[in-house]
């Protein structure tokens, strides 16, 4: 196989789109391609990307998150369909719908629906949370709190923004909550479980918190400079939901090189991880007459 116009493309994007980047392509359970590109240093390009070097994961820390919940589902401890407040009862009572915190332009506010009422989050299901259908806002202001458990706290009872299963609005809150949950399901911290459930079974050295913060990781690719952080962004999570929570949170946090997530993806392929028939229930289309996308008023 010849992937030299794939190469080429990945190039030109060094740079200009990003520093440094890493493919791996699968074909019939095999890897035939692995490069790295880029720089650690984009300012004095000195030391190369390789395969092994950590990228920070974002959003698809919730794959990890997910396939945790779902091998909870599978050992009969809990229930897709299960209300959440079954395994958080922080999380119940009824709760008024409102415009939440824009995360792209500071001191304004996201309206979901122009609709006034109020949900139960009593009769929020973890399917709600997974298919992102619930309810909740997208996004709150977690790093405007103080400490982790005030953010913990601000996630648990937070508000609703629209009504439950009028459309689908991907939640990082919903995540946050479905990771409580595989915490206290698992009995123990989100990153222990998520280790022994997914990571550790596959081999994969994907994990949370590679670097301490202000140290100067030898093997991390750098994400941005955050101005409100001060610095580059280097070997700590660059979502600031995750940042206040610890580090540690179900939407984002974990850090991995291609070649892990190849494999971890691989793992859907072989069921080597999940059964068949739960792997068919996480892929099957879950609210296709609904709205796929949040159009904010």
């Amino acid at each position: 196989m010849n992937f030299s116009q794939v190469d080429s493309i990945l190039s030109q994007s060094i740079g200009i789109i990003t520093p440094a980047a890493q493919l791996v392509i699968r074909c019939n359970g095999a890897v035939v391609h692995d490069i790295a590109m880029g720089f650690l240093d984009p300012e004095t390009k000195t030391r190369r990307t390789n395969p092994e070097t950590l990228f920070d994961l974002a959003s698809v820390t919730k794959l990890f998150t997910t396939t945790a919940f779902m091998t909870l589902v599978e050992e009969g401890k809990v229930s897709v369909d299960d209300p959440v407040r079954s395994v958080l009862p922080e999380f119940s009572g009824v709760r008024p719908i409102q415009p939440y915190e824009n995360p792209l332009d500071w001191g304004k506010t996201v309206s979901v629906t122009d609709q006034p009422g109020s949900v139960n989050a009593d009769a929020i299901t973890f399917r709600n949370l997974l298919i992102h259908n619930s309810g909740l806002p997208a996004w709150r202001a977690f790093k405007d709190q103080p400490d982790a458990e005030s953010a913990a706290q601000m996630a648990l009872h937070t508000f609703f923004s629209y009504p439950t299963g009028e459309r689908v609005v991907y939640s990082d809150v919903g995540l946050i909550l479905l990771g409580f949950a595989v915490s206290r399901l698992g009995r123990s911290p989100l990153d222990e479980t998520i280790y022994q459930r997914v990571t550790q079974p596959l081999g994969l050295s994907t994990h949370f918190q590679p670097a301490a913060p202000l140290q100067s990781p030898q093997n991390i690719a750098p994400t941005e400079f955050c101005k409100w952080r001060g610095r580059r962004i280097v070997g700590e999570v660059h979502d600031e939901s995750a940042w206040r929570l610890g580090g540690v949170a179900g939407h984002a946090g974990l850090f991995s090189h291609a070649r892990d997530v190849a494999a971890f993806g691989q793992s859907f392929l072989d069921t080597s991880l999940l059964r068949r028939e739960t792997i068919a229930e996480m892929t099957r289309l879950q609210a296709g007459h609904l709205h796929n996308r949040l159009t904010p008023q």
